[in-house]
């Protein structure tokens, strides 16, 4: 280690830092080379271990939503319900029923599905997580009936108002009915039909090899 002397009664060393690597006890020696013999004097000091650093962490309180959205039946819901706290969480129902198609989702802390019913919902509530916090609330939430509707255009149900005429040993096919919607029945009313033809309920033709 090597040493400078500031004055007669003052010397100055740097200690490595290899020999700081651990605590404890420490003595260093300090020898004095004189006419007659030198003089040493020895200075034990200590090492002591450095303070290790504090971490803070600051986690927002577990909670649960207030409200939640209404939804409406055939259509993707998802509302997010916990928030906080320490993921991932665990959502249990404390009374009255979820909505039709609807259930909690742990992982994320959220209600989501397709609603299958309208109907109007109170349920209650209750989330832990993994500090084992708790929070509850109660909802009270509506599902309406889908809003989307199907038109179909029909074309009104008739009879042809003639039939063309026939030859003996050819097949023969000609249309009766059209419009309305398949398949048909259709009926004699009267007299009697060409031997060898007959209805097609299927098509609406009167058909067959008179």
């Amino acid at each position: 280690m090597t040493t400078t002397f500031l004055s007669a009664t003052q010397v100055s060393a740097t200690i490595p830092s290899a020999l700081l690597v651990a605590a404890g006890t420490a003595q260093i020696s300090v020898y004095i080379p004189g006419r007659w013999g030198g003089t040493s004097s020895a200075l034990t000091f200590t090492i002591g271990s450095a303070a290790a650093p504090a971490i803070t962490t600051t986690t927002t309180p577990l909670s649960l939503a207030t409200s939640l959205p209404n939804g409406t039946v055939s259509t993707a819901y998802t509302a997010p319900m916990a928030s906080g706290g320490t993921a991932p969480y665990t959502l249990t129902l404390t009374s009255g029923a979820l909505p039709a198609g609807l259930s909690f989702s742990p992982s994320n802390g959220q209600l989501a599905g397709t609603p299958t019913t309208a109907a109007s919902h109170s349920f209650g509530a209750q989330v832990s997580d993994s500090a084992s916090n708790t929070a509850s609330y109660t909802y009270s939430m509506s599902i309406a009936a889908s809003t989307s509707t199907t038109t179909t255009s029909t074309t009104p149900l008739t009879l042809a108002t003639s039939l063309a005429n026939g030859t003996v040993n050819t097949a023969y096919a000609a249309p009766v009915a059209s419009g309305g919607a398949t398949p048909y029945a259709l009926t004699i009313t009267s007299g009697g039909l060409p031997a060898g033809l007959s209805f097609d309920a299927s098509t609406g033709a009167l058909a067959g090899t008179p």
